[in-house]
């Protein structure tokens, strides 16, 4: 502790009596929002300029980019694991309810005895969304019907060099 309370109080004396740094007020002030718009409107006209360019048919024929396979299936992930969830929730609550209906004597409870109808609603639905939530994550981790791999080849140059990058996922 004594090892930094030297150069400490040299630092807290030379930081008291340094003036104050401040900014010149006379400055220009350059906004990046007005830099970013400016940017915008000329990507803007140039690909107004691009589109001009092309024949009309070429325009409207554009093909639309293929749907994402991993991104349909980390969704049906998702939406299986929080259908399990809510299932086991639901599942916990209603076994929870008939373990306290079946631990009352049937004069206490209205002259019902065993579960009720209410916890065995609740049972049946929560089986029933965990059906659900199984069939979501199996089909999640099953083989799509299109192949989600896609190699390419792309010429390469560099300084020295010329040929073929092989490019994609499998």
């Amino acid at each position: 502790m004594r090892r930094v309370l030297g150069p400490g109080l040299v630092l807290a004396l030379l930081t008291a009596s340094a003036p104050a740094v401040r900014a010149d007020p006379s400055a220009p002030q350059i906004n990046p929002a007005h830099l970013q718009r400016e940017d915008a409107q000329r990507l803007r006209d140039l690909q107004r300029a691009l589109d001009r360019d092309l024949p009309a048919s070429a325009v409207a024929a554009k093909p639309l980019p293929p749907a994402s396979v991993g991104a349909d299936r980390h969704n049906a992930r998702v939406a299986g694991i929080v259908t399990l969830s809510i299932a086991g929730g639901v599942g916990f609550v209603a076994l929870s309810w008939a373990a306290y209906n079946a631990a009352i004597p049937a004069e206490l409870n209205n002259g019902e005895s065993g579960i009720g109808t209410a916890p065995t609603v609740l049972l049946v639905g929560a089986a029933v969304a965990g059906a659900v939530g199984l069939g979501l994550l199996i089909s999640s981790r099953a083989p799509s019907a299109s192949p989600s791999s896609s190699v390419q080849l792309a010429p390469l140059a560099a300084p020295h060099a010329a040929g073929l990058a092989i490019t994609g996922r499998l």
